[in-house]
């Protein structure tokens, strides 16, 4: 998602016109701030810690920000916990 941002779309189309020798396309809009998200002690999703957090807030924080990243990859790749990529069968036996 990092790269499918009307931001990033904007500065591929510029460098596509700075390559081309066209005209600049126009600015995206700007985005909404979320004026929900205190930014003023740190970022909340960060591995840093915030200003002012406990070391208890701190561990509970990256516990919940840990959960969330399972999450997110067991949806993602399922709930196998394993990799199923290249090298990952630990019963393969290379022949040559």
């Amino acid at each position: 998602a990092k790269y499918h941002t009307p931001d990033a779309a904007y500065y591929s189309k510029r460098l596509k016109a700075i390559v081309e020798g066209k005209e600049m396309p126009a600015m995206p809009p700007r985005q909404p701030v979320d004026v929900g998200v205190d930014y003023s002690r740190g970022d909340p999703k960060g591995k840093e810690r915030l200003r002012g957090e406990s070391d208890d807030e701190y561990i509970a924080r990256q516990r919940v920000l840990n959960d969330e990243a399972k999450a997110r990859m067991a949806a993602k790749f399922g709930s196998s916990g394993g990799m199923a990529g290249v090298g990952s069968d630990p019963s393969y036996r290379h022949s040559g």
